[in-house]
């Protein structure tokens, strides 16, 4: 064929040729349901098409000899070709000359009669990317094993990946256009392997091919949005197909406004691309003043009318959007998102909306300051119906940091650029439609995610449970509660109005709905959730807005672990410590405490300490301090479903992913690091993702095919007797066979709680070691979990007994603990102490104090029952000049497993000794059968001239370092309650309404609680005219002449 036109084979079965020569201009296509058959050889120069599919009528060529030219072979929609020669080609440096094999559907079929004679060019649909998963290839002279692997070696240059197709005896490499990265592998049917791209060529893919728009046009700086011309969209995420609709508000007296609308994205290094611009029809809008609520602060411009609108195409990619309002030289960026509520790409998305609007002060307040009702101004609502202005600095604390530009932007580019299958959807999304999660094999967040809905960690919490892995690229995450209400505008749109009374602040419920909403670590009795952060995320909340951004480091026994697989950080030499990019650490940052919520089989990934001056967060989230803290990068698997779950623990982890974002706060440079970049990688391989165009300085990664759970052993234990509160020393190893060893916790409850040991990690057999007090008299096991790696955790085994007796003098705090402060310039008369309670019964001793040296005078120690009856003192004398005093009573005093006591001492001239914060934890202080009361709610104080029960609890949950001695070694013997006071005889008189109320009748010298029940003297039943009230101990009833007597 050798004129310049197309040709058509047309059959309805079979058409067969001898030798074919197609020249250059010539395009050859079979038509549906046709088999063309060349019987011997081909020289293409031109284009030879496998025809598309009509219904069940699939177009086959087969090719029985070689074919050699530079011509292509194109397979149609459900077409296939068959070749059984071989072809010919060859890859330059810079370019590809030959046969050419292009796929122009999504599926279709190649087979190679022998493969290994196959030198040319395979192409997807869409040029220089993967193969689609559809696009099926079959290597019949390649037969499938049990061994069969892949490697890939990617040429950026010629854009072209050469994949070896290996069965453990025989290799076949075939060269793609594109970067085709993960394969599966399967039999024909016929003993050879097929083989196909899993991931095909996705939206983002697709979409980052369009050409992009120059940052210089689109970009707008923080600070640089008009006040004369703004506005919001109606919603902040938009379905696909739907419409988004704006509301501007224009001052600048001219109509002639544009609204510029880009996707953020990779698009070539241009990070966005113009979408569609819409062209302002009619007079500039002027709006009315928001509507407001002076009890809530909200500011809510819902009253404002439509201006533009936009019909999302049906085409569209769902993706982070911002609409550029503008006007000459005056500009206005709206952030909103584009969401697909049937997209099942791998990844999804979530944005921290409700953060850029809780820092937002447009119109007058933020939830951090202003004009409103609450602390500083703060507001207790905000509303979504806004300007968003976060970025601009409008707003106590707002700034970029807080906005799209900082830590998702960032996120977002770096996805793109590596072909990363992602969808993207709001926070209130999340919190509002739980189910768009469960289509994604990762949800994920960056940046500053620090306001969250009770609903949103639920929804996200029964993801993970369902398989979901998560990704939390974030710091400072799930820290504030809140609550979606409707606009308080005439509309009452739903979830437009954000809600946090931030009741911790106050130490108490103080939102009117009775939902708490302050921070997710305080307690309830504070308005908190109860459930810190790290619950979920693996990392909770530690420092706050630090000075000046960190580095991250890794010990050498980290650097082992998998997750730092293909970085400069598994290179580090033995003894040594890898440091990240600086920058990365801040500007607010999370640790991963041992503190009750610590997720099973938990590993860190880096460990990084600070001691910060000024801006350990504490007190719940109330307070900044001086404190040490130490950051750290966290894996575990969810105990329901086994997803994988990440948290970076720092609002600027993504920064490590691309320099693409907003200017430090320190003003220091910060670049992107491979490590980073190649860690992440990993992470997404294990999570089963995998990216279709990974830059060339990373290298591809696999999911872990380790499912085999380490083993731990006991092998010694320091006493298997002990009496409570002594020390107990556990030693042991623990051995992985498929990876390293990641940690190993230990249960010394029989597995009710489990704690984190002390040892390396990083190698296949590592020894351990943990430490700790007794607990409360009675038999206990101890038992082990090992976690590799791949986060394999171990069903722990039955473990090793210990027994544990009573003690003599048990106290809460050993002798050498010290506080923080000896001393605290305070020279009044003063009683200090705290609440305390015991899980057995048992004996008070006496009590024990410690003292700095300027704490000087007379010191009486008393023990109170909760409702301040004083149970004993003692004077203290012969005391040291300085350190623990300890004062014996004269009688001990029988206390009540169970009930709540007060351990108190005064002092007359003041300067006690403190530890603030102490008792602001969810966890109750405690040593053997003693517990101290947290929750903030220890820690107690009386300012007097002698000794006085101590009622006043300190906001900061002061330990004043007052202690007892119990001895619970045998039993106690109980003392009857006492009379106190004698009630007087009482006169009722018939027909009229009679009560008597019981006031301090009685008091148990034991400190227990006392229950009240009434008879007359003789052990008879009241009369039926006269009932006793048990819980208010008041006597009522009206007498009729029939009761004229005595009653006793």
């Amino acid at each position: 064929m050798d004129a310049t036109r197309a040709y058509t084979v047309t059959s309805t079965s079979s058409v067969d040729i001898n030798n074919l020569v197609v020249h250059a201009g010539v395009n050859l296509s079979s038509n549906p349901g046709t088999l063309f058959t060349v019987e011997g050889s081909v020289v293409d120069a031109g284009i030879i098409r496998a025809g598309p599919s009509d219904g069940n009528q699939i177009s086959t060529v087969d090719i029985k000899g070689n074919v050699n030219g530079t011509g292509s072979l194109h397979i149609s929609d459900q077409a296939v070709l068959e070749i059984g020669g071989a072809v010919s080609g060859r890859l330059t440096k810079r370019s590809f000359s030959g046969i050419t094999v292009s796929f122009d559907a999504a599926n279709g079929e190649l087979v190679l009669d022998h493969s290994a004679q196959f030198q040319g060019l395979i192409a997807s649909s869409s040029p220089g990317a993967a193969l689609a998963a559809g696009q099926l290839i079959d290597l019949k002279d390649l037969a499938f094993t049990s061994s069969m692997s892949t490697s890939v070696q990617y040429d950026v240059t010629s854009n072209t990946s050469k994949v070896n197709f290996s069965n453990g005896s025989s290799t076949v490499s075939l060269l793609f256009s594109g970067k085709d990265s993960t394969w599966t592998l399967n039999t024909d049917g016929h003993g050879g392997t097929v083989v196909a791209d899993p991931s095909g060529t996705n939206p983002i893919v697709q979409e980052n091919q369009l050409p992009g728009t120059p940052r210089s046009t689109w970009w707008v700086n923080p600070g640089a949005d008009s006040t004369n011309l703004e506005g919001f969209t109606t919603a902040i995420s938009t379905n696909i197909g739907d419409t988004v609709q704006f509301k501007i508000d224009d001052l600048t007296g001219s109509s002639n406004y544009q609204i510029q609308i880009y996707r953020l994205g990779y698009y070539g290094g241009n990070g966005a691309r113009l979408v569609t611009t819409l062209q302002h029809q009619g007079t500039a809008p002027v709006q009315p003043a928001p509507t407001t609520n002076p009890a809530t602060g909200e500011v809510d411009a819902g009253n404002w009318s439509v201006t533009d609108s936009w019909s999302i195409p049906t085409t569209a990619v769902s993706g982070v959007y911002v609409a550029n309002v503008v006007q000459g030289t005056q500009v206005f960026q709206i952030p909103f998102v584009v969401k697909d509520p049937n997209s099942t790409s791998d990844i999804v998305f979530q944005t921290s909306d409700e953060t850029w609007q809780a820092y937002n002060g447009w119109g007058g307040a933020s939830l951090y300051g202003g004009n409103g009702p609450s602390q500083g101004g703060a507001a207790y609502a905000v509303s979504y119906n806004r300007p968003i202005m976060t970025r601009d600095g409008v707003g106590l604390y707002a700034n970029s940091d807080d906005s799209v530009f900082t830590g998702e932007y960032p996120a977002i580019y770096w996805l793109e650029e590596n072909g990363y299958n992602v969808s993207y959807i709001s926070g209130m999304d999340t919190a509002t439609n739980g189910a768009l999660l469960l289509n994604h094999k990762v949800f994920m967040d960056a940046g500053h995610d620090e306001y969250w809905t009770d609903s949103q960690v639920a929804n996200v919490q029964a993801a993970a449970n369902a398989g979901v892995n998560l990704t939390f690229l974030s710091g400072n995450e799930i820290f504030w509660q809140t609550q979606f209400t409707p606009s308080i505008d005439s509309s009452k749109t739903a979830n437009r109005t954000l809600v946090t009374y931030k009741d911790s602040h106050f130490e108490q419920l103080i939102n009117p709905s009775g939902q708490g909403t302050g921070t997710f670590e305080a307690p309830t009795n504070w308005g908190g959730a109860a459930m810190p952060s790290n619950a979920l995320t693996g990392t909770v909340f530690s420092v706050d807005e630090s000075g000046s951004l960190g580095t991250i480091k890794i010990p050498y026994s980290m650097t082992q672990l998998r997750f730092w697989r293909n970085t400069s950080v598994a290179a580090t030499t033995p003894g040594q410590t890898a440091s990240l990019e600086s920058g990365l650490l801040g500007y607010e940052w999370d640790s991963s405490p041992d503190n009750g919520f610590m997720p099973a089989g938990l590993i860190d990934l880096s460990s990084t300490t600070v001691q910060e001056s000024s801006a350990f967060n504490t007190e719940f989230g109330n307070v900044d301090t001086s404190g040490t803290a130490t950051h750290n990068l966290v894996e575990y698997r969810d105990p329901t479903s086994g997803a994988l779950v990440f948290g970076a623990g720092t609002v600027f982890w993504s920064w490590g992913l691309s320099n693409q974002h907003d200017s430090s706060p320190d003003g220091n440079q910060t670049n992107a690091d491979p490590n980073v970049q190649q860690a992440m990688v990993n992470l997404f391989a294990d999570m089963g993702v995998q990216p279709q165009t990974l830059q060339a300085s990373l290298v591809i990664a696999s999911q872990s095919t380790d499912h085999t759970a380490p083993t731990s052993k006991i092998t010694s234990v320091s006493s298997s007797s002990v009496i409570e509160g002594q020390t107990v020393t556990v030693s042991g190893t623990a051995t992985d066979v498929g990876g390293v060893i990641g940690g190993v916790q230990i249960s010394t409850d029989g597995g009710k709680t489990w704690h984190v040991t002390s040892g390396q990690v990083g190698t296949q057999t590592v020894n351990w070691t943990y430490t700790f007090n007794a607990p409360a008299k009675g038999s206990y096991s101890i038992e082990t979990r090992a976690v590799d790696d791949s986060l394999n955790l171990e069903t722990p085994g039955s473990g090793v007994s210990y027994t544990v007796s009573p003690s003599t003098s048990l106290n809460l705090f050993g002798s050498s603990a010290t506080p923080a402060t000896a001393d605290v310039s305070d020279p009044h008369g003063v009683e200090v102490g705290l609440k305390f309670t015991s899980s057995t019964n048992g004996q008070i001793t006496g009590i024990r104090f410690y003292k700095g040296s300027l704490n000087t005078g007379a010191h009486v120690v008393d023990l109170w029952s909760a409702s301040g009856t004083l149970l004993a003192t003692a004077t203290s004398t012969n005391e040291t000049a300085s350190g623990w005093q300890q004062v014996s009573f004269s009688s001990p005093v029988n206390i009540v497993a169970g009930t709540t006591y007060v351990a108190s001492y005064h002092m007359t001239n003041g300067q006690y000794s403190d530890t603030p914060y102490y008792f602001d934890t969810l966890q109750n202080p405690t040593n053997g059968s003693l517990s101290a009361t947290a929750n903030g709610l220890n820690g107690v104080f009386a300012y007097s001239s002698g000794s006085i029960f101590p009622t006043n609890i300190p906001a900061s949950g002061d330990n004043y370092w007052v202690d007892v001695v119990l001895n619970d070694t045998g039993s106690t013997t109980e003392t009857p309650p006492v009379l106190v006071t004698q009630t007087a005889n009482q006169n009722a008189v018939v027909g009229s309404a009679f009560s008597l109320t019981l006031a301090g009748t009685f008091n148990d010298p034991d400190g227990g609680a006392l229950t009240y029940s009434a008879t007359g003297l003789n052990g008879a039943a009241l009369p039926s005219w006269l009932t006793f009230n048990a819980a208010t101990q008041t006597f009522s009833g009206t007498p009729a002449s029939a009761n004229v007597g005595t009653l006793g």
